[in-house]
């Protein structure tokens, strides 16, 4: 055994097994219990029919001694994984990203009972993004199902699903900062309280925001043992099934509202001139066959025009991890390149102002933005005066963020003299003597090497190709 296993610090809830690394390999432990069941599932074939609708992650029983383990410390079977590069949590996606992960999760709980199945819990954490489609990463939430057995993920699936969902849909508020707030999701009596009883009409309020903030109120401070009770009454399977569909429609009606929205539609509407436009498009495009990355990151994003031209530009699959901190547009650019298959997108909702931090218990359960996400290059354009003129960032600070997620790529220039820093500085004091080219030079060149630079705008913009020194 060459490599140390690290497990997995958000695994450690799941009594039936934890995740961990083993050298490129990811492997999940499983109890006595577990590993009866899943060797069922795989017998029977099963687990097979799941992994192969796409919606269940590819996994597959090994002996411990097959994988190069200790079976004193993992027994004599584990299940082996199919690796997943980037996790993006729930708090970072965009609207039809966690609508997608909400259908993917009913679907799946469908095809579950039609298999006698059932799936234990219903987190948004049991899905992320992968290969520009969602996936349900935990294989041991699948457990028999028995006749008249409740689906006891149903409050969770609403306070992690359908309320965020309700809150965007229904009041056209972002839904991100909520559930960063919030890693159990929801409470129906908060979202009871932002609706109210006029507002019980908008569809699927009544029966899964209002009832079940009903039954909260009514059992919060009683001694009743309310699972046994609940557990005591027989759902069929057939009543089941058509309560997943009921949910299945009412989450397919809900549209996307973005109230807030200012760079949704920057593709269409910005400074650009046709001939600058051809220029950068160019540049970007020469830039990333020359520096042959195969992992970007576009901070900044927007809808994933410019992600899209180096994806295209690489002799292999890039991967291209976008980073936009207005949700609308990252949503834009999850649409652009859903069930792409040439190249894998991971778009990310975060502001790197105040981006992602380590959460959950002990700060380790769910990593901070920095420690996933790094490229081998990166992108940068039309970033600088965002970051330093509209929020107070020096230029050092700037180029220090450039270089925590990769080691090469583009960055765009944009002087005082340009129309949309113009706009920033109308209505405010020009506090920003530092702010001008030779000054954003001399940071560039104290951690990358210039390997050249084009000017577009009338010279009020400079497109550069760098490398770390």
């Amino acid at each position: 055994m060459t490599d140390t296993p690290i497990f997995h610090p958000a695994s450690f809830r799941d009594p039936e097994g934890r995740v961990f690394q083993n050298g490129s390999r990811i492997f999940r432990t499983l109890s006595d219990t577990a590993a009866l069941r899943m060797r069922s599932l795989e017998k029977n074939g099963r687990l097979e029919k799941l992994i192969a609708t796409g919606m269940l992650i590819p996994s597959t029983l090994v002996s411990s001694s097959e994988a190069v383990l200790d079976p004193k410390q993992f027994g004599d079977v584990v299940m082996e994984h199919e690796r997943i590069p980037l996790i993006v949590y729930p708090y970072e996606w965009s609207f039809d990203m966690l609508r997608d992960a909400a259908l993917l999760t009913l679907d799946l709980m469908s095809a579950c009972l039609e298999m006698d199945l059932i799936l234990k819990d219903a987190t948004s954490f049991n899905v992320t993004p992968y290969k520009n489609r969602m996936v349900f990463l935990d294989t041991l939430s699948l457990d028999d199902y028995r006749e008249g057995q409740p689906w006891e993920g149903y409050s969770q699936f609403c306070r992690e699903f359908l309320y965020p969902l309700f809150l965007t849909s229904h009041k056209g508020v972002e839904f991100q900062p909520w559930m960063r707030a919030e890693l159990n999701g929801l409470k129906a009596s908060t979202m009871s309280r932002i609706f109210g009883w006029l507002e019980a009409p908008f569809k699927g309020v009544l029966t899964h925001v209002h009832l079940q903030a009903f039954f909260e109120r009514r059992f919060a401070n009683r001694d009743i043992q309310v699972l046994s009770k609940f557990e005591s009454r027989l759902f069929p399977k057939k009543a089941l099934l058509r309560m997943l569909e009921s949910i299945r429609r009412l989450v397919r009606s809900m549209k996307y509202r973005a109230l807030d929205s200012v760079w949704d539609n920057y593709e269409s509407d910005n400074s650009y001139s046709p001939q600058d436009e051809e220029a950068k498009k160019s540049f970007v495009m020469e830039s990333s066959g020359q520096l042959k990355a195969n992992t970007w990151v576009d901070i900044g994003c927007n809808a994933g025009k410019f992600s899209d031209i180096i994806a295209k530009t690489g002799s292999r699959p890039q991967t291209v991890i976008g980073l936009e901190a207005d949700a609308a547009a990252a949503n834009a650019f999850y649409l652009r390149f859903r069930n792409s298959t040439d190249n894998f997108f991971y778009p990310i909702v975060t502001n790197l102002l105040n981006p992602t931090p380590a959460m959950g218990w002990g700060l380790s359960e769910r990593a901070a933005l920095f420690d996933r996400v790094q490229g081998e290059g990166f992108l940068a354009l039309a970033l600088v005066h965002h970051i330093c003129i509209a929020n107070n960032i020096p230029l050092e600070g700037f180029i220090k963020l450039l270089n925590r997620f990769g080691h090469r790529g583009v960055v765009e220039w944009v002087d005082k003299q340009d129309a949309m820093v113009q706009r920033l500085l109308r209505n405010r004091k020009d506090v920003f003597p530092d702010y001008k080219w030779d000054e954003f030079e001399r940071c560039l060149k104290t951690i990358f090497r210039v390997e050249r630079v084009v000017e577009t705008h009338g010279g009020h913009r400079r497109l550069c190709q760098v490398r770390a020194l």
